[in-house]
């Protein structure tokens, strides 16, 4: 019994990585400095799902669950995006790209623009 409830945990952990995280995370580097009441209610949804996904009782917490199935938040995963996203930008040919010029994302004045998710 307990093995069958594992596997269905696993497949719908994995339906979730697979299907709904994308979706959450579409375009994230440019849209994830927004405020902060708007990033809440994703990882309201997200918590929510995990919940449905281990029928977990009202007492558990997220972050433990978070950590039993191994998955970073949805915070930690848009910003480990982030980081590769901009990594990859010098290394790309495009000339109108390189016109860009770079800014520090830790500075406030620039605490609007989408690298500085990377500084939070």
């Amino acid at each position: 019994m307990c093995i069958v409830n594992a596997n269905r945990t696993n497949n719908k952990l994995l339906i979730y990585l697979a299907y709904l995280r994308p979706i959450l995370t579409y375009a994230s580097t440019v849209w994830a400095c927004t405020a902060k009441c708007h990033l809440n209610k994703l990882e309201v949804l997200e918590n929510k799902t995990i919940r449905m996904i281990t029928n977990a009782c009202w007492y558990q917490r997220n972050i433990d669950l978070r950590q039993a199935l191994k998955i970073p938040s949805l915070k930690e995963f848009i910003q480990k995006i982030a980081e590769k996203f901009f990594e990859k930008i010098p290394n790309i040919d495009n000339t109108t790209l390189k016109k860009i010029p770079y800014y520090d994302g830790s500075l406030l004045i620039n605490k609007k623009r989408p690298r500085s998710i990377l500084f939070k």
